[in-house]
């Protein structure tokens, strides 16, 4: 925390540098990465404010949203350095572009600073702004644009801090400083703000940070981090009540809780991946009829996205109730019914 912090301040420092004050707009457009987290109170230090992007969009859209919402800075993975190429000629008001150089290669074509680099030429000393009121805005998250271009929603320091407050509370066993979160939600969504960066910093836990959601690294972090200590905790993927709950207890209190959840939702789970499989494959009986036309009209492919999810989901509440019964939280890791081994493949 105190190598983040000093990072968040770096952050600031470079922001400012560039000509960032308050009340401006820094956007990020990057996957579920430590410089999304720093991204998020790096501006915050200064008054200025997040446009955190979600990475799905067209760069029609992207490009909207940049001109929409008035970004002077575009920080972005150079993952996405084709996107950015096909709309930087249509931002006349974002006047430096930062690459998170991680996965690819830096695009030499694309001018500005590596985001190492960027952080690295920040001017020493503490770099923030004193806060005017709660009610300022702190970030806008966009729309996915449904009915028309993507919509803003400004959000106040108020508003993130009772968010944050109010999902703190649900959880009432929570040790502060010994927790852990397991970030699969995108962080450009306000969820993941809340419910993954905001309360995981408010209780000081440690976040397991994934870029996308991908099934066998997920279910793999899981097991990992649900055996890697005597005294089990579960890594909170934050999705329904009830199958969020994050226990402290000993393995035998920890093993039930969380049977208990998969037993109430496994079904759930696995009627949601036969509808999705049956959708995305346009299978048509006519109680599926509505649902096909729906997602004909969006596309094969985000149906293809509908039906990984709901299988992921049915798989993962089976690992839940796997890798939670008494049998398998042994160390042999072994179960009567579903082997690791067997699942892992």
């Amino acid at each position: 925390y105190a190598e983040f912090r000093e990072r968040v301040n770096r952050l600031a420092g470079a922001l400012k540098q560039a000509g960032v004050e308050k009340g401006d707009r820094v956007a990020f457009l990057v996957p579920n990465i430590p410089p999304m987290l720093e991204g998020h109170y790096g501006p915050l230090s200064l008054g200025a404010v997040l446009v955190a992007i979600n990475i799905r969009l067209s760069a029609r859209e992207i490009s909207y949203i940049l001109n929409h919402s008035g970004a002077k800075v575009l920080v972005f993975d150079s993952e996405y350095a084709d996107v950015v190429r096909a709309f930087r000629g249509q931002v006349p008001g974002v006047g430096t572009f930062v690459q998170v150089v991680d996965t690819e290669r830096k695009a030499d074509d694309i001018a500005g600073p590596d985001y190492e680099g960027f952080l690295a030429e920040a001017p020493a000393g503490e770099h923030r702004e004193a806060l005017d009121s709660e009610l300022d805005t702190v970030t806008i998250n966009y729309t996915s644009g449904t009915t028309g271009m993507p919509k803003g929603a400004m959000l106040t320091h108020a508003n993130l801090y009772a968010n944050t407050i109010q999902a703190t509370r649900w959880f009432t066993d929570l040790e502060y400083g010994h927790e852990r979160m397991m970030g699969v939600l995108p962080f450009f969504h306000i969820f993941a703000l809340t419910v993954v960066m905001n309360q995981s910093i408010h209780i000081g836990a440690e976040i397991i940070i994934h870029p996308r959601f991908e099934l066998v690294p997920v279910l793999r972090a899981q097991h990992y981090h649900a055996v890697a200590e005597d005294q089990l905790r579960c890594a909170m993927v934050p999705s329904s009540p009830g199958t969020t709950r994050c226990s402290s207890k000993p393995k035998a209190s920890h093993s039930h809780s969380m049977a208990a959840g998969a037993s109430s939702y496994r079904m759930v789970g696995i009627t949601v991946a036969v509808v999705f499989l049956a959708s995305s494959a346009m299978v048509s009986p006519p109680s599926l009829s509505p649902l096909r036309a729906d997602i004909t009209a969006i596309g094969l492919s985000r149906a293809k996205t509908l039906a990984n999810f709901g299988i992921a989901l049915g798989l993962a509440i089976i690992e839940w109730k796997v890798s939670t019964c008494p049998d398998c939280s042994k160390a042999s890791g072994s179960c009567s019914v579903f082997g690791h081994s067997a699942l892992s493949r």
